[in-house]
């Protein structure tokens, strides 16, 4: 099935039509340990003054006590539904200590998909390395039953790298919101273009949507390009590229927001081609979800998505019903330096600056209902990616924590030793109040590697579910 692009005149937005779903699971049960003990929240500060933002607590409350031991649960026999996992412990929901490794952990509602492959480096056709002709596998495990699986069908062919140009993951997975019930989620998919390379950008092609409730179908006709999607609030935005668009512009494309700009939500079919500028969607496509998005991404983080017209330099947050800029008032405003860091979710934007005067890193906080914010911390504030729900602000710290924010209340908190030694996060995210990252113990690189990177010793889907009074 091919979905071609609709523009915005046209009005009906359609879910494809549900079908048996994909995946005929195992059903499993478990018995876990009881659950530990959790942290007594802070006291919530004052409101400030024409601000509904909570003022952040000066303490940290650090949940359990003593250090953390990493929880791995068998990897056969039973599996765990959400409500069996501890709280305020990290847990290793998969492992693998050989191929297929783990990768690219994405969460939605109740939902959790990651990829599987034998492939752990970007390919290095360069060096005499021979392409790879295994195919990614998409699995997904439902939070809420308990039933883990590959989906069949779900595959991603791998490229063929022929200059020294690779890029590893060389797949692309999101998920966004599913339907209108926000428990199943959309998860979308694709697998890398080995002919474009400007920018040392990836690019992507033949895009697909699926869910284990409705059929899998091309998401863009198989031919369409698009640069790195940015996963923003409840939205995937789609930089759309072409070989034509790349051609004449020299391939310096990779940082923009493409030829034209294309949003998918977890209620539509097919992507909406939108203004980057005054980004509108149809109401219908707005159901359920949070209605902001951000253009902010990791090629897409330069000073264009700041506000450097207003004091204290906010991100540029657009409200998709409008096409309107929120206009985002600082308390206490400083110009930065640079920004590190944005996130959007629910009604919230955080993002982190390198203020100016003084020199120290800090952390901020918008409600976009209002339009106020005000900075949350300050020299201790995260250096690297930062997670965002409709509840809860969180970020790996320096001393292999998890730090963050209960935003009702704006209290404090930390979990320690989310980490082990010689591990490494990425991809952190939260969905609710779930914390979800990938874990790669690569363990100790030989320098007479010669560039080529060993296996990991270990990868792993670690997640942390935090209790409702940290």
């Amino acid at each position: 099935m091919k979905v071609r692009m609709r523009r915005l005149s046209e009005e009906t937005v359609t879910r494809m039509p549900p079908v048996a779903a994909l995946v005929a699971f195992l059903l499993l049960s478990l018995s876990l340990l009881g659950a530990c003990s959790s942290a007594t929240p802070m006291a919530p500060g004052s409101k400030a003054a024409e601000s509904s933002i909570v003022a952040a607590t000066s303490s940290t409350t650090t949940a359990g006590s003593g250090a953390n031991t990493v929880i791995t649960l068998p990897q056969s026999g039973t599996v765990p539904n959400l409500n069996a996992l501890p709280t305020n412990k990290p847990v290793d929901l998969v492992r693998h200590t050989q191929a297929p490794w783990l990768w690219s952990p994405v969460i939605a509602g109740t939902t959790l998909a990651w990829v599987e492959d034998s492939s752990f480096a970007a390919p290095r056709p360069s060096m005499g390395q021979a392409p790879q002709e295994d195919s990614a596998v998409i699995w997904t495990y439902d939070l809420e039953t308990g039933l883990r699986g590959e989906i069949p069908g779900a595959t991603i062919e791998p490229p063929n790298f022929e200059s020294s140009f690779s890029f590893f993951p060389w797949w692309l997975l999101r998920a966004l919101p599913g339907a209108r019930d926000g428990t199943q989620a959309t998860l979308v998919w694709a697998g890398a273009n080995d002919q474009y390379d400007g920018n040392g950008v990836p690019r992507y092609q033949g895009l697909v949507l699926g869910d284990p409730l409705a059929e899998i179908g091309d998401l863009l006709p198989p031919e369409a390009m698009t640069l790195p999607p940015i996963r923003t609030g409840d939205v995937l935005a789609l930089p759309l590229t072409s070989p034509a668009y790349e051609n004449a512009h020299l391939g310096n494309v990779g940082t923009t927001l493409g030829e034209e700009l294309g949003i998918v939500t977890g209620n539509l079919a097919q992507p909406v081609l939108v203004d980057p500028l005054k980004p509108v969607l149809p109401a219908s496509a707005l159901v359920g979800i949070s209605p902001y998005a951000s253009w902010y991404g990791f090629y897409t983080q330069g000073d264009d998505q700041f506000r450097r017209d207003l004091p204290g330099d906010p991100p540029r947050v657009f409200d998709l019903r409008t096409g309107k800029v929120i206009d985002i008032s600082v308390e206490d405003p400083r110009s930065a330096v640079e920004h590190t860091s944005c996130a959007v979710a629910g009604k919230w934007a955080a993002w982190t600056a390198f203020d100016d005067k003084p020199r120290v890193r800090s952390l901020y906080l918008a409600d976009l209902e209002t339009g106020q914010a005000r900075r949350i911390a300050e020299g201790d504030a995260p250096s690297g990616d930062i997670a965002i729900s409709g509840s809860w602000l969180v970020w790996i710290d320096s001393k292999k924590g998890l730090s963050g924010f209960r935003l009702s209340s704006l209290s404090r908190f930390r979990i320690p030793d989310v980490l082990r030694e010689g591990e490494e996060a990425t991809g952190l995210q939260i969905s609710g109040g779930l914390v979800v990252m990938l874990v790669v113990d690569r363990g100790k690189i030989d320098a007479g590697t010669l560039g080529v990177a060993p296996p990991p010793r270990a990868t792993s889907i670690r997640v942390i579910k935090l209790a409702q009074s940290s």
